[in-house]
């Protein structure tokens, strides 16, 4: 079984992809957007690990908030983060929609695909939408944000 290591110490070489988890503990804990917005800043290893990824062209994947991460270092991604306005649809809700516009500012694009052949980066909304009867679209989510890093992982 494989020992938790400390990030500073990640090899991008011994890697084929990274995945960043989701969750608001990730943004907290992980940056500073709680309190500085789309000014943030990373914390230093997490910054390197994304950046370092990004340049040898290994698939990055974004679940939830994550993507903030990777919107504060490498601006010129394609991500979603669900949808733009609060839809209170069959679907269920947005609560999220101002961090849209946080990963805008940042300079990334936002899109509701959240494939970016280009920049070898998946993303998916996960728990940014709020539902009491359509988890299966969380799980479906992750799935094929996991499916895809895979498959660029081979290219």
């Amino acid at each position: 079984m494989m020992q938790m290591q400390d990030l500073s110490k990640l090899d991008v070489n011994s890697f084929d992809a990274v995945i960043f988890p989701g969750g608001n503990g990730i943004i907290k804990n992980l940056s500073t957007f709680v309190k500085d917005g789309k000014d943030c800043k990373l914390q230093g290893d997490v910054d390197k690990v994304l950046k370092d990824f990004h340049r040898s062209r290994k698939p990055i994947g974004l679940a939830s908030m994550a993507t903030v991460l990777a919107c504060r270092v490498l601006p010129s991604i394609e991500v979603t983060m669900g949808y733009e306005k609060d839809e209170n649809t069959r679907w269920g809700n947005w609560p999220h929609t101002n961090m849209v516009q946080a990963v805008k500012s940042m300079g990334a694009r936002h899109n509701v695909p959240f494939v970016d052949e280009k920049n070898k980066v998946v993303s998916t909304p996960s728990f940014m939408w709020e539902t009491e009867y359509h988890y299966h679209y969380i799980f479906d989510g992750i799935g094929n944000m996991v499916k895809h890093v895979m498959r660029m992982s081979t290219k």
